[in-house]
């Protein structure tokens, strides 16, 4: 059973999903909302620190979608300094929240793509969360299965980011890139980056 917390109400009620919404992932509304679903995961997307309580609720534990490719872009808007930093891969991380350190649980899986010449940071945001959803209900049915093994991260390994500031933003505009693109979002709209080839690994077992 999944329940969605940050989603559009309109699509929820077209699936038949409980909607609830809330600022503050922790606040004692969200959290009793939440225990009252009994989930069996939780699935998360957002600038937020998840807490203790809120991790031991759901049987089989609480995923992240992180929008970058872990361990090298940890925190905040990795798929801004994917691009910033001049990565020739992008992607997204599904992985374990197991504690209160950020960006720091077992992977799960990961899904890249090859960063294209000019590609505006909202377009590498989209085409991330598009292929994490498309990995997501292969790594949903591993935890079911027991037939996904968790990795460990290397915690001394990659960058901690934090708000992008003026010498980041030139150092995205020097690299060829910017924040949005007028003409990759009518492009992205009409489709035309649905058939962007992204890799998927995902951490199973061995048998």
């Amino acid at each position: 059973r999944i329940y969605v917390l940050e989603f559009n109400e309109e699509c929820a009620r077209q699936h038949g999903l409980e909607f609830h919404r809330s600022a503050d992932i922790m606040s004692e509304q969200t959290l009793a909302f939440i225990e009252s679903q009994r989930p069996d995961v939780v699935v998360t997307l957002f600038h937020q620190i998840v807490r203790r309580r809120l991790i031991d609720i759901p049987r089989l534990g609480v995923v992240n979608l992180h929008p970058g490719l872990l361990p090298d872009y940890r925190g905040i808007q990795p798929y801004f300094w994917e691009l910033c930093e001049g990565a020739t891969r992008a992607g997204a991380t599904l992985h374990l929240i197991e504690d209160e350190r950020i960006d720091s649980g077992a992977i799960l899986g990961h899904t890249s793509y090859a960063v294209q010449p000019g590609m505006s940071v909202q377009l590498n945001y989209y085409l991330t969360c598009r292929s994490a959803a498309r990995l997501l209900p292969e790594c949903l049915a591993g935890l079911e299965s027991g037939s996904l093994s968790p990795r460990a991260q290397d915690r001394d390994a990659g960058t901690y980011y934090k708000w992008p500031d003026s010498a980041a933003f030139d150092r995205l505009e020097r690299r060829g890139h910017g924040l949005m693109s007028w003409r990759q979002l009518f492009a992205l709209l009409a489709g035309r980056y649905d058939d962007v080839e992204a890799e998927q690994v995902v951490e199973h077992a061995c048998a």
